[in-house]
């Protein structure tokens, strides 16, 4: 799930730099060797693209193993709160804990099934959802034939319909394999079964809370978005909520909006 601390992030840095190193190496060969002739600008410009390509990349590992650590630090205090709430569940939540919910073996298996469908239901409507709105887009807009801009289409909505489609059946394997679940919510974080989910850092935002009645057990939905140098991409966490503490759950959910509102001006 969605946080800055995510192994995908270096992963992605790793893959650039290569390029980077290849890009800074080619260029300044052909200068030192006195080639380029009338065009040596572009070479003096692909060593530039490059150094700050391999900076980026540099800088984002680093920012990405300082969020990776601040997250760990997180996860486990946040596991600390719950095990010393567990052990005397009458005290009261130790801040900034605004729940700890543990679930019946049921329960739990009845929110992973459906879970899992409602997952796969999303990865499914992304891939189509990209295939029937990109094929026209780049059709019309980028005056391809109909047959390039289908495949292209097809394996863009692939790519990221089964990314999609992978992480919703690697969480389902860890739910499935958890006979009760645990839950814990901060103003900043979710605790869900050890796998941290971040609700507001310096890369994402929260966006949203409600109460989703029609699902059996009841559902917490919180909404963030990840910023993008496209704009943003919107996410959700779907939490269950116990029997009894419904209640409960209405009022984290109307906690955590008042608070990330006053955080954002008056508004999520």
């Amino acid at each position: 799930m969605p946080r800055s601390g995510n192994s995908v992030f270096p992963v992605i840095n790793l893959v650039l730099l290569p390029f980077a190193l290849f890009g800074v190496f080619l260029g300044a060969l052909v200068l030192a060797a006195g080639g380029g002739g009338e065009i040596w600008w572009a070479f003096v410009g692909i060593i530039v693209g490059g150094l700050m390509m391999l900076g980026g990349a540099i800088s984002n590992l680093v920012r990405w193993r300082r969020a990776a650590r601040l997250e760990e630090a997180a996860a486990a205090s946040m596991a600390a709160a719950a095990r010393a709430h567990s052990a005397n569940p009458a005290a009261p939540l130790p801040p900034p804990v605004l729940a700890h919910w543990r679930y019946a073996e049921g329960e739990w298996s009845a929110y992973a099934s459906r879970e899992a469908d409602h997952r796969g239901g999303e990865a499914l409507g992304l891939f189509v959802g990209m295939v029937l709105v990109g094929t026209p887009m780049l059709a019309w807009m980028k005056d391809v034939g109909w047959g390039i801009a289908f495949g292209v289409s097809l394996v863009v909505g692939a790519m990221l319909g089964g990314g999609k489609l992978l992480i919703a059946l690697t969480e389902h394997r860890q739910n499935a394999a958890t006979p009760g679940g645990e839950v814990v919510i901060t103003p900043t974080a979710v605790l869900m079964n050890g796998r941290y989910q971040v609700l507001r850092d310096h890369q994402f935002r929260f966006r949203g809370a409600r109460i989703l009645e029609g699902e059996h057990p009841q559902i917490l939905e919180l909404s963030i978005e990840m910023a993008s140098g496209s704009g943003s991409v919107p996410e959700t966490y779907r939490i269950p909520i116990p029997a009894g503490r419904e209640h409960e759950a209405r009022v984290v959910a109307q906690d955590l909006v008042a608070r990330h509102a006053a955080l954002n001006g008056g508004s999520v």
